[in-house]
């Protein structure tokens, strides 16, 4: 994921990614950049370790924290969610990787493309808070941007099925104590 960034002074830099031939714009936040990246990594080092079939995916999850009652700590709710499923590939030969980095960029730009297009709609967004509800719909750890609240999380494994999280043990007790 080591792209070359040009970045200029509005805090947005382009990025060429020449591995696979993809320009992506981001926001020039040394800390948020950081952070996304360590992410990757995990999950890239993550995949090559795995035996057998070497596939997995990769979650951007964007959330609004919704206050609670005591005792119980505030709810995190998704209001977006990006998957990326990757599978690893053995290539014969200098003919195929090239096919597959142009497939590879195609796809990406396609995609790239119709996550700007949703995100410019501004339907799934949630509504700007209060200044004193700020930290519910938005990270205010980084000093130089303040992005929606998200979670990146990855595995190697095919998709389980859901099971009971803490949010579902959190809302049963809810109804419990509300009777």
């Amino acid at each position: 994921m080591s792209g070359i960034p040009c970045c200029h002074r509005s805090h947005i830099c382009q990025v060429y990614y020449a591995v696979i031939d993809h320009t992506y714009v981001r926001t020039s936040s040394p800390g948020l950049d950081s952070l996304i990246r360590r992410e990757v990594l995990s999950f890239a080092e993550d995949l090559k370790n795995t035996h057998g079939l070497r596939s997995g995916q990769i979650s951007l999850e964007f959330y609004q924290r919704k206050r609670t009652r005591w005792p119980f700590p505030p709810e995190n709710i998704p209001w977006e969610v990006w998957t990326i499923r990757v599978e690893l590939v053995t290539l014969q030969n200098e003919y195929e990787r090239i096919r597959w980095r142009e497939k590879l960029g195609e796809v990406l730009s396609e995609k790239t493309l119709y996550i700007t297009e949703v995100m410019n709609k501004h339907e799934f967004l949630p509504k700007m808070p209060n200044q004193s509800d700020l930290e519910l719909v938005f990270d205010t750890s980084f000093h130089d941007v303040q992005p929606y609240l998200f979670k990146a999380c990855h595995s190697t494994s095919s998709p389980s099925t859901p099971s009971v999280g803490i949010n579902t043990v959190r809302r049963l007790l809810k109804d419990t104590l509300a009777i």
